[in-house]
């Protein structure tokens, strides 16, 4: 219920956001139309006077944009609602489309990076849809949806008739909907739902019964809590029918297809398509040339390197990693660097590998080096989850990053020794947290490099691990869990500075591939050049990018020896 009313996801479990994502059903988290319109349907009942009617209206809307945190979908519907009141109260019918036009031109004035940002994208391309080709299919489908209903049911059953036309109605004017939005659904989450519309007309129903019953029940408990808990049940009710129902879509083949994001000009091709079909003389024109455009993005899928890849980035004295697995997900571990446009060097990375989005990512500790591109990166990227270890928060720049990520609404997860998140698919994905405790004790728990996040992530047989800036009594504490600590890459920690432990860690791991990240200070470069002599496979960010490629079951690493700042 806090999700659906208020747009917090942070309560979710993981289970359900995968649920969610699957479905193509997201969207119902989202604070946007739905609720405005739910608020309004409700307060046109009340009995204002005529005369103050569309200031109240209007100034309720203002009040509600204020306490949902004004992101850019309540914006836009809040304006949309507001510009059509103020139509009505001058006796004019304003369309629908100028309407959106207008609160677009307004909203990117008052902030261009708007422009830019997937959510603002698809909530005006979702409701452009919906009044554009939503609209068109169903007056043109009208009266065959009517003779269907009659032919079906007879005369007698006009309830019947009434609700097979609403569905089909409703049905036409989602598939609508995911058609518009699908392509860049595809270029940011790299999903296609075929399944999606008819998920999202099952689950309206129930999502609707939540919103409207936290609406009530909030309100009822200002009165008094007894009030609230009366409403709340219900709406508890219909909670878990709706999780119920998108647990059983998600496991359905076919709800959610994987794949890798088409280049920019394939997306702007589709919507110019899907511009030129408006008009009834092109409509075939648009036809052939939507047949056209699948064919050719579907080659494209076919023949695109889709091998998951490992980027180690040259961020200089920091570290930043981003695992790449097309169609599937991305893992960003750390967010590093060094210097006041590291976010953005870092983000120019990210972009660089055609990712367009970020499935978790891993903090493992709350230094400056380790998380100082975390604020471009949440306000840039969508990001389904950050993930940091129970200590974080006890220093001042976790401490921020944890306010940064509560701000944009991106959940944040504390994980500890034990844990694991499951990137459904083949290769399983996995993330299995090694280290820390949830509490640390002695000087463990009062050092951030000490209480750094140990990270496993196996991709079938392939094992990487991650050891953040642990240092020595932070590796002894690792090496005497008992833990299988065996990889085939292992990222030396601390930036491979020295560590009395090294030895013991590398005959615990006996790594194939050994990366060092950062610029080679305090031992690094030492440490490189000894185990070279060893007879290991080293490879360092201070040379260059490091690039891993899964062939074969196995990583295959290779050093980008272009300065890549």
């Amino acid at each position: 219920m806090t999700s659906v009313l208020l747009g917090d996801r942070r309560l979710l479990s993981e289970r359900l956001r995968v649920s969610l994502q699957e479905t193509g059903t997201f969207h119902f988290l989202a604070i946007s139309g739905l609720h405005v319109g739910i608020l309004l349907v409700g307060l046109l009942r009340l009995p204002f006077p005529r005369g103050t009617r569309t200031t109240t209206l209007i100034v309720v809307l203002i009040g509600f944009t204020l306490l949902t945190g004004g992101a850019a979908p309540v914006v836009r519907a809040s304006l949309m609602a507001a510009l059509h009141l103020v139509g009505n109260r001058l006796e004019r019918r304003p369309q629908a489309v100028n309407t959106l036009g207008w609160t677009a031109l307004v909203l990117v004035a008052l902030d261009p990076g708007n422009l830019g940002r997937p959510g603002f994208q698809l909530s005006f391309v979702a409701v452009f849809g919906i009044v554009t080709w939503g609209r068109l299919l169903t007056s043109e489908d009208d009266d065959l949806a009517a003779r269907f209903a009659a032919r079906s049911v007879g005369r007698r059953f006009q309830g019947v008739r009434t609700i097979v036309a609403v569905l089909k109605k409703s049905l036409v004017i989602s598939v609508a909907t995911s058609v518009v939005t699908a392509p860049l659904v595809l270029h940011y989450f790299e999903r296609f739902h075929p399944l999606g519309p008819i998920w999202t007309v099952a689950v309206y129903p129930l999502a609707v019964l939540v919103l409207a019953g936290g609406l009530v029940s909030v309100t009822a408990g200002l009165v008094h809590p007894s009030l609230g808990y009366l409403f709340a049940a219900p709406t508890e009710w219909a909670a878990t029918g709706m999780t119920t129902l998108l647990d059983v879509a998600a496991s359905i083949p076919g709800s959610s297809i994987h794949l890798p994001p088409p280049p920019a000009w394939q997306t702007a091709a589709a919507y110019l398509i899907l511009l030129v079909g408006l008009r009834r003389r092109s409509r075939k024109v648009a036809l052939w040339s939507g047949v056209a455009a699948l064919v050719v993005t579907a080659v494209f899928c076919v023949c695109i390197d889709r091998r998951p890849r490992l980027f180690h980035f040259d961020v200089g004295e920091g570290s930043a990693a981003l695992l790449n697995v097309p169609g599937r997900a991305n893992l960003l571990i750390d967010a590093g660097g060094r210097g006041p446009r590291a976010g953005d060097r870092l983000l120019r990375f990210i972009l660089s590998t055609r990712v367009r989005h970020i499935s978790g990512m891993y903090l493992t500790h709350a230094h400056d080096d380790h998380v100082s591109g975390v604020e471009r990166i949440l306000a840039a990227l969508p990001i389904a989850a950050v993930y940091v270890s129970s200590n974080f928060e006890e220093f001042g720049v976790g401490r921020i990053v944890a306010l940064l990520s509560t701000e944009l609404g991106v959940p944040l997860t504390f994980l500890k020794r034990g844990d694991l998140v499951d990137y459904p698919g083949a290769p399983p994905l996995k993330v299995r947290v090694l280290f820390p405790q949830a509490v640390e004790e002695l000087s463990l728990g009062r050092s951030a490099n000490e209480t750094s996040l140990a990270l496993m992530i196996e991709l079938g047989e392939a094992r990487y691990l991650s050891l953040g800036d642990l240092e020595e009594e932070g590796v002894a504490r690792l090496l005497s869990g008992g833990d299988d600590l065996r990889a085939d890459v292992l990222v030396l920690p601390h930036h491979g500075r020295f560590n009395r432990r090294l030895p013991e860690l590398l005959s615990a791991v006996e790594p194939g591939t050994v990366i060092i990240s950062g610029s080679g200070a305090g031992g690094g470069l030492e440490n490189a050049a000894r185990l070279e002599a060893q007879g290991y496979e080293v490879f360092a960010t201070w040379r260059g990018a490091v690039v891993s490629t899964w062939r074969h079951g196995g990583w295959e690493t290779e050093q980008w020896t272009v300065d890549s700042r």
